[in-house]
Protein backbone atom coordinates (compact mmCIF):
# COMPACT_ATOMS: atom_id res chain seq x y z
CA UNK A 1 0.00 0.00 0.00
CA UNK A 2 1.40 3.38 -1.00
CA UNK A 3 0.89 6.38 1.24
CA UNK A 4 0.58 9.74 -0.53
CA UNK A 5 3.77 11.70 0.12
CA UNK A 6 1.91 14.70 1.54
CA UNK A 7 0.43 12.49 4.28
CA UNK A 8 3.77 11.14 5.55
CA UNK A 9 4.82 14.27 7.52
CA UNK A 10 1.28 14.63 8.88
CA UNK A 11 1.38 11.05 10.14
CA UNK A 12 4.89 11.26 11.57
CA UNK A 13 4.27 14.47 13.51
CA UNK A 14 2.10 12.40 15.87
CA UNK A 15 4.90 9.89 16.50
CA UNK A 16 6.70 11.05 19.64
CA UNK A 17 8.48 7.87 20.70
CA UNK A 18 12.06 7.84 19.30
CA UNK A 19 11.93 4.05 18.95
CA UNK A 20 8.88 4.38 16.71
CA UNK A 21 10.54 7.08 14.62
CA UNK A 22 13.57 4.82 14.30
CA UNK A 23 11.28 2.07 13.01
CA UNK A 24 9.80 4.46 10.43
CA UNK A 25 13.19 5.31 8.91
CA UNK A 26 13.80 2.02 7.04
CA UNK A 27 10.26 1.84 5.58
CA UNK A 28 11.40 3.66 2.45
CA UNK A 29 13.30 6.77 1.39
CA UNK A 30 10.27 9.04 1.85
CA UNK A 31 9.71 7.90 5.42
CA UNK A 32 13.44 8.23 6.12
CA UNK A 33 13.53 11.77 4.74
CA UNK A 34 10.67 12.86 7.01
CA UNK A 35 11.41 10.73 10.11
CA UNK A 36 15.15 11.37 10.51
CA UNK A 37 14.81 15.14 11.15
CA UNK A 38 12.19 14.39 13.81
CA UNK A 39 14.35 11.66 15.32
CA UNK A 40 17.42 13.88 15.65
CA UNK A 41 15.69 17.14 16.63
CA UNK A 42 15.74 16.38 20.36
CA UNK A 43 18.23 13.88 21.79
CA UNK A 44 18.47 13.05 25.49
CA UNK A 45 20.56 10.64 27.56
CA UNK A 46 19.71 10.00 31.18
CA UNK A 47 21.26 7.72 33.78
CA UNK A 48 18.40 5.26 33.29
CA UNK A 49 18.81 5.13 29.50
CA UNK A 50 19.53 1.54 28.58
CA UNK A 51 23.07 1.00 27.28
CA UNK A 52 23.73 4.71 27.73
CA UNK A 53 27.52 4.50 27.33
CA UNK A 54 27.22 2.68 24.01
CA UNK A 55 24.46 4.97 22.78
CA UNK A 56 26.33 8.18 23.64
CA UNK A 57 29.40 6.85 21.85
CA UNK A 58 27.34 5.90 18.79
CA UNK A 59 25.57 9.25 18.73
CA UNK A 60 28.72 11.34 18.74
CA UNK A 61 30.33 9.07 16.15
CA UNK A 62 27.24 9.40 13.93
CA UNK A 63 27.02 13.18 14.31
CA UNK A 64 30.73 13.62 13.60
CA UNK A 65 30.56 11.41 10.50
CA UNK A 66 27.21 12.63 9.17
CA UNK A 67 26.90 16.40 9.05
CA UNK A 68 23.48 16.12 7.39
CA UNK A 69 21.98 14.36 10.43
CA UNK A 70 23.78 16.73 12.81
CA UNK A 71 21.99 19.66 11.17
CA UNK A 72 18.69 18.38 12.59
CA UNK A 73 19.87 18.49 16.23
CA UNK A 74 18.25 21.39 18.06
CA UNK A 75 18.24 20.08 21.64
CA UNK A 76 20.89 17.83 23.16
CA UNK A 77 20.72 16.59 26.75
CA UNK A 78 23.77 14.78 28.09
CA UNK A 79 22.81 13.93 31.64
CA UNK A 80 24.97 10.83 31.54
CA UNK A 81 28.32 10.65 29.81
CA UNK A 82 30.76 7.76 30.16
CA UNK A 83 33.28 8.94 32.78
CA UNK A 84 35.87 6.44 31.67
CA UNK A 85 36.01 8.17 28.28
CA UNK A 86 37.50 11.58 28.03
CA UNK A 87 35.20 13.88 26.03
CA UNK A 88 38.15 14.68 23.75
CA UNK A 89 39.02 11.02 23.20
CA UNK A 90 39.08 9.89 19.57
CA UNK A 91 36.73 7.09 20.63
CA UNK A 92 34.00 9.66 21.16
CA UNK A 93 34.20 12.39 18.55
CA UNK A 94 32.46 15.05 20.65
CA UNK A 95 34.12 18.16 19.22
CA UNK A 96 33.58 17.29 15.52
CA UNK A 97 30.02 16.23 16.32
CA UNK A 98 29.22 19.49 18.11
CA UNK A 99 30.79 21.50 15.28
CA UNK A 100 28.39 19.74 12.91
CA UNK A 101 25.37 20.60 15.10
CA UNK A 102 25.09 24.08 13.62
CA UNK A 103 21.38 24.42 14.50
CA UNK A 104 21.82 23.54 18.17
CA UNK A 105 19.58 25.76 20.30
CA UNK A 106 19.66 24.01 23.67
CA UNK A 107 22.35 21.99 25.41
CA UNK A 108 22.24 20.25 28.78
CA UNK A 109 25.52 18.69 29.98
CA UNK A 110 25.22 17.96 33.67
CA UNK A 111 27.39 14.87 34.16
CA UNK A 112 29.96 15.90 36.75
CA UNK A 113 33.55 15.76 35.56
CA UNK A 114 32.85 15.24 31.86
CA UNK A 115 32.58 18.77 30.48
CA UNK A 116 35.86 20.35 29.43
CA UNK A 117 37.21 23.63 28.03
CA UNK A 118 37.38 22.35 24.44
CA UNK A 119 33.67 21.51 24.52
CA UNK A 120 32.78 24.92 25.96
CA UNK A 121 34.89 26.71 23.33
CA UNK A 122 33.13 24.75 20.59
CA UNK A 123 29.69 25.49 22.04
CA UNK A 124 30.40 29.21 22.40
CA UNK A 125 30.66 29.43 18.62
CA UNK A 126 27.22 27.84 18.04
CA UNK A 127 25.29 30.65 16.40
CA UNK A 128 21.83 29.52 17.55
CA UNK A 129 22.61 28.25 21.06
CA UNK A 130 20.22 30.06 23.43
CA UNK A 131 19.88 27.71 26.41
CA UNK A 132 22.72 26.12 28.34
CA UNK A 133 22.59 23.94 31.45
CA UNK A 134 25.89 22.63 32.79
CA UNK A 135 27.49 21.21 35.89
CA UNK A 136 29.11 24.02 37.85
CA UNK A 137 31.95 22.05 39.40
CA UNK A 138 34.57 23.35 37.00
CA UNK A 139 37.78 22.91 38.98
CA UNK A 140 40.15 20.68 36.97
CA UNK A 141 37.40 20.22 34.36
CA UNK A 142 37.04 23.49 32.45
CA UNK A 143 38.04 27.13 32.56
CA UNK A 144 35.06 28.98 34.04
CA UNK A 145 36.05 32.18 32.23
CA UNK A 146 34.93 30.52 28.99
CA UNK A 147 31.33 30.99 30.14
CA UNK A 148 31.75 34.72 29.51
CA UNK A 149 32.06 33.92 25.76
CA UNK A 150 28.40 32.84 25.62
CA UNK A 151 26.99 36.22 24.69
CA UNK A 152 23.83 35.05 22.87
CA UNK A 153 22.36 32.92 25.64
CA UNK A 154 18.85 33.67 26.83
CA UNK A 155 19.04 31.14 29.64
CA UNK A 156 21.88 29.56 31.58
CA UNK A 157 21.46 27.07 34.40
CA UNK A 158 24.42 25.95 36.44
CA UNK A 159 23.95 22.87 38.58
CA UNK A 160 25.84 22.94 41.87
CA UNK A 161 28.12 25.88 41.00
CA UNK A 162 31.30 26.43 42.94
CA UNK A 163 31.49 29.67 44.94
CA UNK A 164 34.00 31.31 42.60
CA UNK A 165 31.82 30.50 39.59
CA UNK A 166 28.85 32.35 41.06
CA UNK A 167 30.94 35.50 41.48
CA UNK A 168 32.25 35.27 37.92
CA UNK A 169 28.88 35.50 36.19
CA UNK A 170 26.96 38.77 36.06
CA UNK A 171 23.83 39.08 38.17
CA UNK A 172 20.56 38.96 36.24
CA UNK A 173 19.04 42.33 35.47
CA UNK A 174 16.19 42.98 37.84
CA UNK A 175 13.25 45.09 36.86
CA UNK A 176 12.53 48.20 38.90
CA UNK A 177 9.76 46.45 40.81
CA UNK A 178 12.11 43.60 41.77
CA UNK A 179 14.95 45.74 43.12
Amino acid sequence: MDVPIDLVPKILKFVSNPAHLTSACPVNKTFYDFASPLLYRRIAFFSWTRNVKTRVTQLFTTLSNNARLALFVQSLEIRNFPKHFSPDSPIIAVIPALKNCTNLRRLVWTRDGTLNSDILQTLSSCAYLRELEINGRHESNYDALLLLDFTKLESISIVMPSADLTTLLPSPNLGESEQ
